[in-house]
C-alpha cells in the first residue's frame, strides 16, 4: 500500500484595508477560530493552517505564488 504525503491545507482571508486595523483584527481573530474548529473537529484527515487577512491584490498575488511552490500545500 502506498503510503499518503503529508499534505496542508491553508486557509485565507480577505477584507479590505479600508475598514481599518480593528475590523481586520477581528477578522483574524475570527479566522483562526474557524481553523481551530476545523482542526479540532476529528473530520480531516490533514491540517488547515490559518495563514493571512488578505486585503490588497499584491498580498493575495504572493500568497497564490508560495501556495504553488510549497509541495506540502494542498489547497
Amino acid at each position: 500500500m502506498r503510503e499518503l504525503k503529508n499534505y496542508k491545507f491553508w486557509f485565507v482571508v480577505g477584507s479590505q484595508h479600508l475598514y481599518g486595523p480593528e475590523a481586520l483584527q477581528a477578522v483574524e481573530e475570527d479566522a483562526k477560530k474557524v481553523v481551530d474548529g476545523l482542526n479540532n473537529s476529528g473530520k480531516l484527515d490533514f491540517p488547515v493552517e490559518f495563514k493571512l487577512v488578505a486585503t490588497t491584490a499584491d498580498s493575495i498575488t504572493k500568497f497564490m505564488k508560495e501556495a504553488n511552490y510549497d509541495d506540502d500545500v494542498a489547497g
